[in-house]
């Protein structure tokens, strides 16, 4: 069989092929993970224990056993109007956030790998939230711990600075959202920047 050149290697004429198409496709899934990753980080919290969000896609059955089994009603299922791939699990973290579970029941309910079943209520990575000092009540120095008392990691995820306010603690928030839901600043004070897999 002819040997073929490609940047100067010798490859069998199978091998020229498969490293054409791959260095062709290579670009064009980097793009389209870009794509499908900043459209959904953008807008959206996967449920706790989701996978990277390309293996998430391809795993998730788009069943709807982990919405239905929220206690919270907080994951929803992805429409053609909401932006995200159809039949997929959502957190709108503004609307209904959630309140991790004590047996993270969506976990459980989840017939593939798209949720991973190992994750344990500290370990949920969803998102971060983040404070606007300018805008929460607490560092204007009003009496305002609304954020700190609803948080379900209370004490570990966020803490009273004193009288300076709310501090988030990067380590241990989980996304979750519920502060941000909590707050009673208006605009909201905290953002939920979900997390990036």
């Amino acid at each position: 069989m002819g040997r073929l050149f490609m940047e100067d290697k010798v490859f069998s004429r199978k091998e020229f092929f498969r490293e054409g198409l791959f260095s062709i496709l290579k670009p064009l899934a980097a793009m389209i993970e870009d794509k499908v990753e900043t459209r959904v980080s953008r807008n959206f919290l996967r449920p706790p224990g989701a996978v990277d969000e390309i293996t998430f896609l391809t795993s998730c059955a788009r069943c709807p056993h982990c919405a239905d089994v929220c206690p919270r009603e907080a994951i929803k299922i992805g429409s053609t109007s909401d932006g995200i791939a159809v039949g997929t699990p959502y957190i709108d973290p503004y609307d209904a956030p959630c309140t991790l579970c004590d047996d993270l029941l969506c976990i459980k309910a989840c017939p593939t790998d798209a949720l991973n079943k190992n994750t344990k209520k500290e370990g949920v990575r969803m998102g971060l939230a983040v404070i606007d000092y300018e805008s929460c009540l607490a560092r204007q120095g009003m009496m305002c711990e609304e954020c700190f008392t609803s948080c379900p990691l209370r004490g570990e995820a966020i803490y009273m600075d004193g009288f300076s306010g709310p501090v988030i603690n990067d380590g241990k928030c989980v996304g979750c959202g519920v502060c941000a839901f909590s707050c009673i600043s208006k605009p909201n004070s905290i953002k939920i920047i979900p997390a990036k897999r």
